[in-house]
């Protein structure tokens, strides 16, 4: 499929959407698929959690555009289909979630549970080598006989991560869209996925517009959806072998939302609370009280990619980018907790 293509296939939807936009939303409103004011959100006003459905449906005809265009090259292989099965199983559980309110513990508990069948029958999903290359030591570690255990822990830890990161319109979104067209700049790749990060990246670009303009929320079903792809992506790119990126890099391409879950638990098992309980205390939030909502989604973005971007443009060990990272994020922490500001 071409560019060209996608974007006017993008381009349709879009047109699609704002021409049914009042009949879709009386929809939504009739099955209560709407995000409340309330405690621990800063939104005062009543947003449809309609993101998930709109990237949902959109991959749904990207799916269906490759399979009627069978003269086209670039028609979807199997690792893409086993993406689609696993992050369709996340949001159907995010979209029962936003509707019902299930339990944090047991919606971990079923994509769990769900993701190690997955992982057991894809061979991709399965690390069975570390790989540790930088300017101070070099190893190679097997670990093929914890190579589930390692993946799904990896995956829970990026995954659940990424799910509470939707907190301020625009920054799951803008994160989303970033971590994406980094993928396509800095890691080989067949042309079939090529295509379909492609593609996405213009979907989330629409939605995080919408998002941005507080016409819709992600929700938990958008949220889950993507918080399940990106794991995916990850575990079968460096799984791959196509790319000379190695054990470290990866890490540092992931680093800061997983450090901020660690830390929340953290803080919440000090306050005798359960790791799974809501708050205003994520660094996002923290860098919201401090700064405007631009230059928020500036930092956590600049900490987020620069670090791997600077190792693989400016080859800086990876080592001394993941340092600097770690540091900076717990010094700057650190530096806005302290800070007595009002949120409004």
């Amino acid at each position: 499929m071409h560019y060209r293509e996608l974007l006017l296939l993008v381009l349709l939807q879009v047109g699609i959407y704002f021409v049914l936009e009042k009949k879709f939303l009386r929809f939504i409103l009739r099955i209560k698929l709407i995000d409340r004011p309330g405690n621990n959100k800063i939104h005062s006003n009543t947003i449809p959690l309609t993101g998930g459905p709109l990237i949902f449906s959109s991959i749904i005809i990207y799916l269906i555009f490759n399979f009627i265009n069978i003269l086209d090259k670039s028609i979807v292989n199997e690792s893409i289909i086993i993406f689609v099965i696993g992050f369709t199983f996340a949001f159907l559980v995010g979209l029962v979630d936003d509707i019902l309110h299930i339990n944090p513990q047991k919606k971990l508990f079923i994509i769990t549970f769900f993701n190690i069948l997955l992982f057991q029958n894809v061979a991709f999903f399965q690390t069975n080598i570390l790989i540790f290359k930088n300017n101070f030591f070099s190893l190679e570690l097997s670990i093929v006989s914890l190579a589930l255990i390692f993946s799904i822990l990896s995956f829970l830890a990026y995954h659940y991560s990424l799910s509470i990161l939707d907190g301020i319109n625009g920054i799951f979104g803008t994160y989303s869209v970033c971590f994406l067209i980094i993928l396509l700049l800095f890691f080989e790749m067949k042309i079939e996925l090529y295509n379909f990060i492609f593609y996405l990246i213009l979907c989330l670009s629409f939605v995080t517009f919408l998002n941005f303009k507080n016409k819709l929320f992600f929700g938990n079903s958008g949220s889950l959806m993507l918080a399940a792809l990106f794991p995916y992506l990850i575990l079968y790119l460096n799984n791959q072998r196509d790319n000379s990126i190695y054990s470290l890099s990866y890490l540092s391409l992931v680093a800061i939302p997983i450090l901020d879950m660690i830390r929340l638990f953290c803080i919440r098992i000090t306050n005798r609370k359960s790791p799974f309980s809501k708050d205003l205390n994520h660094f996002h939030h923290l860098l919201f009280k401090r700064y405007q909502l631009f230059f928020t989604i500036l930092i956590y973005i600049s900490l987020s990619f620069l670090p791997f971007i600077f190792t693989q443009v400016f080859n800086i060990d990876a080592l001394i980018a993941l340092i600097v990272q770690f540091t900076c994020f717990f010094s700057g922490t650190y530096y806005l907790s302290r800070k007595k500001i009002n949120f409004f």
